[in-house]
C-alpha cells in the first residue's frame, strides 16, 4: 500500500536480541500521531504469540502485520520502503546486507554488524540503540522523502560491495600475492 510508509523487519523473534516489541511500540505511537505507516514483521520464533498479543493490545493489528516466517523474505524486504533492525545487539546481519543487494533503505539500531555492514553510517541510518532513538529515525524518513531516496541511493551504490565476481577477484588477488 503506497499510500502509507511501509517498514518491514525480518528476523528471529527473540525480542531480547532482536528488539521486535519496542519496534511495535515506535510504529504505534507514530500511528497514534497521525503518520501513515505500516509495519510487516516476518520471522517465526519464541516471542511470537508475545509480539501478537502486543500487537492485540495496541490494538494495531490493522497497521502491523505478523507474517510468520517465510522461505523467500525477498519479495517483502523489496516491496518495503524501508528495513528496520531493531536489534538490542546482532552479528553479522544477513538481512541487512540483503536489503541493500535488494536496494532497499536501512535503518538499524547501533550495534556491532548491522553498523560495519552500513559503513558507519555511510549507507544507511544508524540510530540509537534505545525506543527513542528509533522513534526519531523512523520519524525523520518518514517526514522526508528526500533522506529516504538519499538512502535508496546509498543502498543501492552498497550493493556493489557484496558483489560475487569482485569477492572471488578480492580472494584471488590474495592468494597470488597481489
Amino acid at each position: 500500500n503506497k499510500e502509507k510508509f511501509h517498514a518491514v523487519l525480518v528476523g528471529r523473534l527473540l525480542d531480547s536480541a532482536k528488539g521486535q516489541k519496542r519496534l511495535v511500540e515506535v510504529v504505534v505511537r507514530l500511528h497514534k500521531m497521525g503518520y501513515k505507516i505500516s509495519l510487516a514483521i516476518i520471522g517465526g520464533g519464541a516471542d511470537e504469540k508475545m509480539i501478537r498479543e502486543e500487537i492485540n493490545k495496541k490494538n494495531a493489528d490493522s497497521y502491523i502485520s505478523m507474517c510468520g516466517k517465510q522461505m523467500n523474505p525477498y519479495p517483502y524486504i523489496k516491496e518495503a520502503d524501508l528495513l528496520v533492525c531493531a536489534s538490542y545487539y546482532e552479528g553479522y546481519n544477513l538481512t541487512v546486507a540483503e536489503a541493500l543487494i535488494l536496494g532497499t533503505p536501512v535503518l538499524s539500531t547501533d550495534c556491532t554488524g548491522p553498523k560495519e555492514i552500513l559503513d558507519y553510517g555511510k549507507y544507511g541510518m544508524i540510530v540509537e540503540n534505545s525506543t527513542e532513538g528509533l522513534y526519531e529515525g523512523l520519524k525523520k524518513i518518514i517526514e522526508s522523502t528526500e533522506l529516504l531516496l538519499e538512502y535508496k541511493k546509498k543502498a543501492i551504490a552498497r550493493k556493489k560491495f557484496f558483489d560475487e565476481e569482485k569477492i572471488l577477484n578480492e580472494i584471488t588477488d590474495i592468494f597470488e600475492g597481489k
